[in-house]
């Protein structure tokens, strides 16, 4: 049985959304399999990756989506009164569904400025009784680390409030992707090293 499964089927996996270099794959399939070792019967949730026509072919609106080589991962969400794990994020896209800063958190949309890193889907907040959730911060937290301790993976892209309440604070593969790129804190961004 695989753990590695896309979040919404049709527009994830069917609308080919979802090729990768096959080393990537693998690497995604051994952090798959170590969340579901972990955490038995959680899955690892894939988003957007890229598309397979020729090298460089952008994913739209995805700057970095273009080589094989950059993949999307969902966050793993409980519910808020059970702590009872989710299978899967609480919106179909996963995108939109984000985790805020707490209060005292530093928060990068404050600081930056920049009113368009909100727009792409957090309209699908509306969509999402919010009360009902949680970030599931022990599975997101331990996910981050099986991929940051894959040695082929080159950076994983995570807002600053989120690196540092699961506990990254030192750690150099996870950083802020900058005020002009969309934020991440409904999901990773994982890249791996390019020899090609």
């Amino acid at each position: 049985m695989t753990f590695l499964k896309p979040h919404q089927v049709f527009y994830f996996a069917v609308l080919n959304h979802h090729y990768v270099r096959p080393e990537v794959k693998a690497s995604c399939e051994r952090v798959a399999a170590q969340m579901a070792a972990q955490f038995p019967n959680s899955k690892l949730y894939y988003l957007d990756a890229n598309f397979p026509f020729f090298n460089g072919y952008p994913l739209h609106p995805h700057y970095t989506h273009r080589n094989g080589i950059t993949v999307d991962v969902a966050l793993y969400w409980e519910e808020t009164n059970t702590g009872k794990p989710m299978d899967g994020a609480p919106f179909p896209l996963a995108y939109g569904v984000s985790e805020e800063p707490h209060p005292g958190e530093v928060d990068m949309e404050k600081k930056c400025g920049n009113p368009f890193r909100s727009i792409e889907l957090r309209w699908t907040k509306k969509l999402v009784d919010l009360d009902k959730y949680r970030l599931d911060e022990e599975r997101t937290a331990a996910m981050v680390r099986f991929f940051s301790n894959e040695k082929s993976v080159c950076k994983i892209l995570l807002e600053p409030h989120l690196k540092n309440r699961l506990g990254f604070s030192k750690e150099n593969k996870v950083r802020f992707q900058g005020c002009k790129a969309a934020r991440h804190d409904d999901h990773i961004h994982v890249v791996w090293c390019s020899s090609r």
